[in-house]
């Protein structure tokens, strides 16, 4: 539970631009995942995993600007992710194509949510293939005549 509330609340400060306190917050969930126990895991927050913690990570580390970091953390958080959890997935890479989007990469944009198109078309997941879409018409704006964008019409 401490993980978690560190990590919401890093997410917070985040938010708001406060850099001491979402890392501060960030060091305190990594510490208190160092000391989860899965058979004494309340029931409500099983669902939590490392991939969870390093996606939340990135999108704090996103918030506050650090791109590098932020990937890092996207490409952790995926690489850790069960193979089962696919509309979370298709969350994380659309994560990862607003950070390429931010760094202005729109090759790397355009693939990331290529691929969490192509995720959240196979979770079946309505309210995934609305982030998706939602983030696939910010990249068409920020670069209407780019090569790789005539391809996401």
């Amino acid at each position: 539970m401490r993980c978690l509330l560190q990590l919401r609340t890093a997410r917070a400060a985040a938010t708001t631009g406060d850099d001491r306190a979402a890392k501060a917050a960030l060091t305190a969930s990594e510490r208190a995942w160092d000391r989860v126990r899965p058979e004494q895991t309340p029931a409500a927050i099983s669902w939590l995993s490392v991939a969870d913690l390093r996606v939340d990570a990135g999108r704090c580390w996103l918030d506050l600007g650090n791109l590098p970091q932020a990937d890092a953390a996207f490409t952790e958080g995926l690489a850790a992710l069960a193979p089962h959890r696919q509309r979370t997935r298709a969350v994380f890479q659309t994560s990862q194509a607003e950070s390429a989007l931010t760094a202005g990469d729109i090759d790397r944009a355009v693939h990331h949510i290529q691929s969490a198109a192509a995720t959240a078309r196979a979770s079946g997941s309505s309210r995934c293939a609305s982030a998706v879409d939602s983030q696939r018409r910010r990249i068409i704006r920020a670069a209407p005549q780019h090569r790789a964008v005539t391809a996401l019409g």
